[in-house]
């Protein structure tokens, strides 16, 4: 797993200075390995979440409890 979270790393640092054919083909040849579509796929999560709020662990046990859920 860490050699693909490498390989997917240097993707996506790679990936703006592609022209658009070398990056249609690159995204094409990716889409052959479901698990690095996984693994991109949860980092544009990750990205697009980054500015949400976050809350402590702490804090968020407290509110599993005060639910009654915990």
């Amino acid at each position: 797993m860490a050699q693909q979270t490498l390989g997917l790393n240097s993707i996506l640092q790679v990936l703006p200075s592609l022209s658009r054919k070398e990056r249609k083909q690159l995204l094409e040849r990716l889409c052959e390995y479901p698990e690095v579509l996984e693994d991109a796929h949860d980092i544009v999560l990750l990205l697009e979440r980054r500015r949400e709020p976050s809350r402590s662990y702490q804090d968020f046990v407290e509110e599993l409890r005060a639910e009654g859920r915990l």
